[in-house]
């Protein structure tokens, strides 16, 4: 059975591409959400793995590679900011549900 034709190419200059995209995405915004303290290392490394994610599963389903560097770098940025805001999401709910037991 025969589910998918899938060849992934790239580069370590599209890699690092997309981990600065993510970075910077993860970045604003934390700075956004208005982190403190040491939250600028998670800030980098949810968006980071956020753009990586979003590059490997979103963009394989979309077929982001049609569009080229850009729009790779367009949805690394905008999974690494979305890949910020679930991590600050799930650590908000975490925190209340400690405080509230």
């Amino acid at each position: 059975m025969h589910l998918a034709d899938l060849t992934v190419n790239f580069t370590i200059n599209d890699l690092t591409l997309w981990i600065l995209a993510g970075a910077v995405g993860g970045v604003s915004a934390g700075r956004l959400m208005k982190s403190k303290g040491l939250a600028i290392i998670a800030d980098l490394f949810f968006g980071v793995v956020g753009g990586l994610i979003g590059i490997f599963v979103i963009g394989t389903i979309i077929r982001v590679g049609q569009y080229g560097l850009p729009g790779e770098l367009l949805l690394a940025l905008a999974c690494g900011v979305l890949g910020q805001v679930v991590a600050r999401s799930v650590l908000t709910l975490r925190k209340r549900a400690k405080a509230a037991s």
